[in-house]
């Protein structure tokens, strides 16, 4: 779900009456407006916005990279010109440029959008991680907060967060706001050794290379991350949204123009087959990368040289057969309106995902029904503001401040009432039902977590004991109840989990994605670290009948043999947990193991339940599931977690917490007025909290054998 837009419009480069011009010390560099960039933007647009309605391209985001790339030679292009003429760059123009061209129109969509989230989202979550979002997004910082917040990029809840696209407006920002001060210092030191301006384009084209090369090598390394590295803890989100691991993008853009002089020298052939191969590639990765590819790192290549290519071909010869389609009427115009149409057609699409859930339609008419907000926004917003001479010095600076501020309070406001459930007691019952789990909470997510005060809990009397919680998130869902069953019998409880890492001694494979050994790993060393701690009891529950349904392959750490059908998979999953609670006996602790909860397809109150449904009638965001496909769906997970523990002999016990959760047939999500299932595949905190009982029970028997 990526999405940016290239906001310059080449405005810059209009100063230029001709197609070409010769600088006082080198060969002629093109110049003036380019219609090909502009289609370029057009069609990279289309790519982003289609794959945002889920229709044709399966790789579509790779748009953001494409306007990366042109933003980087537009910008470049321009500020080489004015430091050719002037030997310095005139900031305060700059500035005032960009200040007029982003800032109104974005301020409109922000405060437009807040008000459709107040009716469209829903106040469990949504809105005020929409709201939060708005507000960095208003100083171009909604990268920053994306990477910190809890959700990954592809996950639920970021699919209704109508501001999720501005992370990358707020990379290009950063790149606006650093970029020409690096490129003026660097230009500035090279004068001052160069004898030539053609040398001096050099000697700035190694500098900038040399970054790019560092931000590249930055960017395949984080990516490529198994786990975390550095002391970063999500190495590849971080490589996803930092403008330094994306700055290179931006880096091939201002090599290409720095290249402008010989490029325009070359013959004309030369420029056909850099369209022709630059196009081959956008459209390979549009259409074969998926949301499961590895990104950005290496697989960033291609689209990035893509983009290089076919802006190359149009700066060879402005008479080449796909500058000539890049320059068609339809493409320019979209490309005009670009930078509207990306401030609004998420948002729609997400208030369309809300308002008709399931409806694949309803996405791609909000997607197109969006370009209404972007032509009225280029219209009567962008070029009124941007054009006009009379907003200049300070007046550019209060028209910079409103459009900060009246957005600030817009979010705060939005933000406020989501917290205070809008005035409405079932809204905000259903707030602290529905919120997140301690475990996730404290951060309790590491190795670590079992040293760190804020992930253990002692009873309220002398302790005379210690009970571990380990697992992934479908642990972490139990912790309030094992929690409060624990204290009961003066246990304390330390707590360790982390999210979609099964806790077993295997290593698995989801379809595009490959293997992944980290979990494996991470699991290892919890081991170690409970054989040190030897707490009486440790408690161990993954999503076992998730992963089983969802994996195509699974093998133990260190072997080659793979398991890719369901009988064997399952005997996979047997021997890697029966290896993991035998380890975890061997160093003195007893093991619960507790199967997976029940689940409920397609139930998500943070993306089906609106406000106005919430205040209505909440019951009807709830749904159910018959006690049959209940049991259909975990058994196979459910037979091979019983014959781990079997195994083991009787250090281990399991515990299945079905019967004590769907008490009726079908089973409720919302049970007598009560949320007890958060979403799908998680239990709520008053479904957590209801297993006191059977924890405190299921812990006696344990620990008295």
């Amino acid at each position: 779900m990526q999405s940016t837009l290239l906001t310059d419009s080449a405005v810059a480069d209009r100063h230029d009456s001709s197609s070409t011009r010769r600088t006082s010390r080198g060969p002629a560099v093109p110049a003036g407006h380019r219609s090909d960039i502009q289609g370029l933007r057009g069609l990279a647009v289309v790519m982003v916005v289609a794959y945002h309605a889920e229709v044709l391209f399966t790789g579509g985001f790779v748009g953001v990279d494409v306007f990366f790339v042109i933003s980087g030679f537009v910008i470049t292009m321009s500020l080489i010109r004015e430091l050719e003429r002037h030997n310095r760059i005139d900031f305060t123009a700059f500035y005032t440029r960009r200040v007029k061209r982003l800032l109104p129109a974005l301020a409109v969509t922000l405060v437009a959008t807040a008000g459709i989230s107040a009716l469209a989202l829903s106040p469990f979550g949504p809105q005020s991680t929409a709201a939060t979002t708005g507000l960095a997004a208003s100083s171009f910082a909604s990268n920053v907060f994306l990477y910190f917040s809890p959700s990954g990029y592809f996950d639920a809840p970021a699919a209704v967060n109508p501001f999720l696209h501005m992370w990358s407006l707020s990379v290009e920002e950063q790149f606006y706001f650093a970029y020409p001060i690096l490129l003026a210092g660097s230009w500035a030191v090279i004068s001052r050794l160069a004898t030539f301006r053609f040398r001096e384009r050099t000697a700035l084209a190694a500098a900038l290379g040399a970054m790019a090369a560092g931000s590249l090598l930055v960017c395949v390394w984080l990516t490529n991350a198994a786990g975390p590295v550095a002391g970063i803890a999500e190495p590849a989100r971080l490589a996803f949204y930092a403008p330094f691991t994306r700055g290179w993008e931006f880096i091939a853009g201002g090599l290409l123009a720095l290249a402008a002089p010989r490029l325009a020298e070359a013959h004309h052939r030369l420029g056909d087959l850099c369209g022709l191969v630059g196009v081959a590639l956008l459209a390979l990765v549009a259409f074969r990368y998926t949301e499961l590819t590895r990104f950005p790192g290496m697989a960033a290549i291609l689209p990035v040289g893509a983009a290089v290519l076919l802006i190359a071909s149009g700066t060879i010869s402005s008479r080449g057969v796909l500058r000539a389609w890049l320059g068609q009427s339809w493409l320019v115009r979209l490309g005009d309106i670009s930078y509207g149409w990306y401030l609004w057609h998420w948002p729609l699409i997400v208030a369309a995902r809300m308002i008709w859930p399931e409806n694949r339609l309803a996405l791609v008419g909000a997607a197109v029904f969006s370009l209404a907000p972007a032509v009225a926004s280029y219209r009567l917003v962008e070029n009124r503001i941007r054009f006009s001479r009379a907003l200049t010095g300070r007046r550019v600076a209060g028209l910079a401040a409103v459009c900060i501020v009246l957005p600030l309070l817009v979010m705060g406001g939005l933000r406020a009432g989501s917290k205070a459930g809008w005035a409405s007691d079932r809204v905000s019952t259903s707030q602290l039902e529905l919120g997140i789990h301690i475990d996730e909470l404290r951060g309790c997510n590491s190795t670590a977590s079992f040293d760190d005060p804020a992930c253990r809990w002692d009873p309220a009397g002398i302790s005379i004991g210690t009970i571990a919680l380990v697992g992934d998130s479908n642990a972490g869902h139990f912790t309030e109840g094992v929690i409060a069953a624990a204290n009961e019998l003066n246990y304390s409880v330390i707590v360790s989990t982390y999210s979609a890492c099964p806790f077993a001694d295997v290593e698995f494979s989801r379809p595009g994605a490959g293997f992944d050994g980290w979990c494996a790993v991470h699991a290892g060393e919890i081991v170690d670290r409970l054989a040190e701690i030897a707490p009486d009891a440790v408690v161990v529950a993954s999503a076992s009948d998730r992963y089983l349904e969802e994996i195509d392959g699974l093998r133990r750490p260190g072997a080659a043999a793979t398991a890719t059908d369901a009988i064997a998979q399952a005997e996979m999953w047997r021997a890697g947990l029966a290896t993991t609670i035998a380890d975890i006996a061997a160093g003195g602790s007893r093991v619960l193991v507790v199967h997976p909860a029940p689940r409920f397809e397609g139930f998500d109150p943070f993306t089906r339940c609106t406000t106005l449904s919430a205040v209505l009638d909440v019951s009807g965001c709830g749904v159910s599931a018959m006690r049959r496909d209940i049991d259909a769906s975990r058994a196979a997970a459910l037979g091979a977690e019983q014959a781990a523990v079997a195994s083991v002999g009787s250090a281990a016990q399991s515990f299945d917490p079905v019967d004590s959760l769907c008490t009726v047939d079908p089973c409720q999500t919302l049970q007598g007025g009560v949320w007890m299932f958060r979403d799908e595949a998680h239990l709520s905190i008053p479904g957590a909290e209801s297993l006191n009982d059977e924890f405190r029970a299921a812990f006696g028997a344990l620990l008295a054998t």
